[in-house]
C-alpha cells in the first residue's frame, strides 16, 4: 500500500503532475454574514461547486478537508519524498497557492 499522495500502490513514483486540494473553513466574517459554502466534497477527489449558474465538478488526486493540518498535508502529499529527490538532484516543484 502507498504511504503518501506521491507514491502508487507499488510504492514507487506515479505520475508526473498531481494535485491536492484543502479546503479552508468559512473565515468569521462569513459566518457572521450567514454567507452558506458554495463548496461540496462528495469524496475525496471531488468537488462541487454549487453556483448561481449551475454545478461546476472538479476532480483532483486528492481533496483534503478542512481539518487537516499543514503537517497532515506535508506527509499526505510526500513533500518530504520530492525534498529528498531534490537533495538527490532530480527535479522536483511543490507549488503552494493561498
Amino acid at each position: 500500500m502507498a504511504n503518501s499522495f506521491y507514491e502508487d500502490s507499488n510504492g514507487i513514483g506515479g505520475e508526473r503532475v498531481r494535485v491536492a486540494m484543502r479546503l479552508r473553513p468559512m473565515l468569521a466574517h462569513e459566518t457572521s454574514r450567514s454567507d452558506n459554502s458554495i463548496v461540496s466534497v462528495p469524496d475525496s477527489t471531488h468537488v462541487h461547486l454549487n453556483l448561481k449558474t449551475g454545478l461546476k465538478q472538479f476532480r483532483f488526486n486528492a481533496v483534503l478537508p478542512q481539518t487537516t493540518t499543514q503537517i497532515e498535508v506535508f506527509q499526505q502529499c510526500g513533500v518530504h519524498e520530492l525534498v529528498d529527490s531534490a537533495l538527490e538532484g532530480y527535479a522536483t516543484t511543490v507549488f503552494a497557492y493561498g
